[in-house]
């Protein structure tokens, strides 16, 4: 799954009104089109990604391989099934899918 469409999803899980523009996920003001509007990029913008750690309650678990590189991983449970989202070296991109999988796999 690409940026974008990562973005994408967590904005309409977060009822977030956006339009993509140049590949960015960016923020639709209430009066229309406006080249200032800030993109929503919870990959990129650590406050966001808090936002959902903390919104959605993400629990990770940390470990380092033997090259001492960082992964997360962690996993929830669904109407009795264990859901695990897979490692990733990305916290951010980690807490997205986690987000994403949380809310769409209902």
């Amino acid at each position: 799954m690409n940026d974008l469409r990562i973005c994408n999803q967590v904005a309409d899980i977060e009822g977030i009104k956006y339009w993509n523009h140049l590949d960015k996920c960016v923020l639709k003001a209430p009066w229309g089109w406006d080249k200032e509007l800030p993109e929503y990029n919870p990959l990129t913008d650590d406050g966001l990604c808090l936002r959902l750690i903390e919104k959605y309650g993400v629990t990770f678990n940390i470990y380092h391989d033997l090259d001492g590189i960082k992964y997360y991983y962690g996993d929830f449970w669904r109407d009795g099934e264990r859901i695990i989202i897979p490692d990733r070296q990305d916290l951010k991109r980690f807490v997205c899918l986690y987000v994403i999988e949380l809310n769409t796999g209902k």
